[in-house]
């Protein structure tokens, strides 16, 4: 996008446009306007067809007929060119190394509040991009994954890459399946969460998507927003890649802050949480070897660098996994 094409976006006189640096798989632009400033937000087409723009616009619209205030307020979306505009939030991306006390609580309230809303919300929406409603979708959604990736792996692939995603990676998709039969030995792996035990979750949640401003803290990105699993979302967070340099005890206290706060029709156990901890961990080994596709954020100027580091966090990923 040109940005002096942001104006026909805008009714009001824009003064200024400012592309927003990012890592995210979409185009930000800050607008000044004689009205305020803005964030115009440009989707790129998502490889599953989830359509990401009108999910976030969808659910911040929903988050503010709720009254949170703590996430972008949506002013609106323009469908053919999959555009949407929302008010400028000014604040900072705390790094995981830095992340205290008072972020980990705040970070845990808000989703532990989500979490709580009712069914009727929740009836509004379908499942989250990639949910898991039921303990084998946690197994299917690794399967849909590592076929996805070793479709990446082609013969220009660099011979130790091809070695550990073909066979490294598969072996320990089978160990830990195993493992997962023998401990969920007399559940029903096909039954699936009532309306009543799922929540409504923006999927990828996570300090990334965490804003800063002296105390107040607000949240962004609702792209994969629906209904899923508690459990899955907490453990996500935990295993986030902006959760890596995030300390085990404020792991810790987020889980037990979240567990206070949250209701308790949507309280996820311990034991569901280990149960489905390594699964998660393999689901994040396979997000990071995303970076093997050629059309992987295509956008990004430092893209070979950023697709490097990630097969580099799968690897070590990988290895943690007893």
């Amino acid at each position: 996008m040109l940005e002096k094409d942001i104006q026909k976006y805008f009714p009001q006189k824009v003064f200024q446009t400012t592309k927003i640096t990012h890592s995210g798989n979409n185009t930000l632009f800050r607008v000044d306007s004689e009205t305020g400033a803005y964030v115009l937000k440009q989707y790129f087409d998502h490889y599953e067809q989830w359509s990401r723009g009108i999910s976030e616009f969808n659910a911040l619209s929903f988050l503010w007929n709720q009254e949170f205030r703590n996430v972008p307020k949506p002013i609106v979306f323009h469908e053919k060119d999959n555009i949407g505009v929302y008010g400028f939030i000014d604040g900072t991306i705390v790094p995981g190394k830095e992340v205290n006390e008072e972020d980990i609580v705040a970070a845990a309230n808000f989703l532990a509040r989500l979490h709580s809303l009712g069914e009727e919300g929740k009836r509004q929406f379908g499942p989250a991009s990639s949910a898991c409603l039921s303990l084998r979708d946690y197994i299917r959604v690794i399967d849909r994954r590592y076929a996805r990736v070793s479709g990446f792996v082609k013969d220009t692939t660099p011979q130790q890459t091809r070695k550990f995603v073909l066979e490294d990676v598969g072996r320990k998709i089978q160990s830990i399946k195993k493992r997962f039969e023998r401990d969920s030995e007399g559940l029903d792996l096909d039954k699936e969460l009532s309306i009543e035990q799922q929540v409504l979750t923006p999927a990828d949640f996570g300090f990334h998507n965490i804003l800063k401003n002296g105390l107040k803290y607000s949240f962004i990105d609702f792209e994969y927003f629906g209904r899923d699993d508690p459990a899955r979302q907490v453990l996500d967070f935990i295993h986030h890649g902006s959760s890596r340099y995030i300390s085990q005890e404020m792991k810790e206290l987020f889980v037990h802050e979240y567990l206070s706060g949250v209701n308790p029709a949507q309280k996820p156990s311990r034991e569901r949480l280990e149960l489905l901890d390594d699964l998660t961990e393999m689901t994040w080994v396979l997000i990071c070897l995303n970076a093997l596709n050629t059309d992987f954020n295509v956008h990004l100027d430092n893209r070979t660098e950023v697709a490097q580091n990630r097969i580099k966090e799968a690897q070590e990923r990988l290895g943690g996994i007893e």
